[in-house]
């Protein structure tokens, strides 16, 4: 299978694949645009795009949006990955994504095009944020010190409550159910339900001082 690296696809991925057996070549004349990989059948964007971004690119054919935590280690040891996309889109670049994983499958589909990014977003903050109360723990402070730290917290979770918000506004979720017969087939995917469960989390936490 031919692939092409466009814009800024770090070049440790294009050895990751080379490594997999694949046919790695590079258009430089975008180097510092979109990062992507690009085959006939599909495309794989790695740029981060908005939900609306990423719906409408979409609509042009096989596009799925892939966000992972893109390591160099990855070359070697493969990367957490996320894809968002259609069932079509992602049955067709099943295989390039196995080449990316670890091992065979060990890939999250998150939902539609623009899911990867937003779960990628929230991924980041939790990890920011369990690094900043390991960082807490290990120093002493000032009571005043704690307060801001405190602060800084409830600003984190604001900013979550805020990207599922966003998520949830492009892609809203099913409404609840209103009777068990007959059975309701319609489930959230999974970005929807993190969002939401994310939202329901938030309404637990008491507002801070104004």
């Amino acid at each position: 299978m031919d692939i092409v690296a466009h814009g800024a696809t770090p070049e440790h991925i294009l050895r990751r694949l080379q490594q997999k057996g694949y046919t790695v070549s590079r258009q430089y004349a975008a180097a510092t645009g979109a990062a992507c990989l690009s085959h006939p059948d599909f495309t794989l964007d790695l740029s981060g795009p908005t939900p609306a971004q990423a719906r409408q690119q979409a609509q042009t054919g096989a596009y799925i949006d892939l966000a992972g935590h893109w390591h160099p280690a990855g070359q070697h040891l493969g990367y957490v990955l996320y894809a968002g996309g259609s069932d079509a889109a992602i049955t067709l670049a099943r295989p390039l994504l196995d080449a990316l994983a670890p091992v065979s499958s060990a890939w999250l589909m998150t939902g539609p095009a623009g899911s990867a990014t937003f779960m990628r977003q929230y991924m980041d903050a939790l990890g920011y944020s369990l690094h900043y109360g390991q960082a807490a723990h290990d120093m002493q402070f000032t009571p005043a010190d704690l307060l801001q730290r405190l602060q800084g917290q409830e600003q984190l979770l604001e900013r979550i409550r805020q990207l599922a918000q966003r998520y949830l506004a492009s892609h809203p979720a099913p409404a609840p159910a209103t009777s068990n017969l007959p059975p309701d087939h319609r489930q959230p995917h999974f970005a929807q339900a993190l969002a939401q469960w994310l939202l329901r989390l938030s309404d637990t936490f008491p507002s801070g001082p104004n």
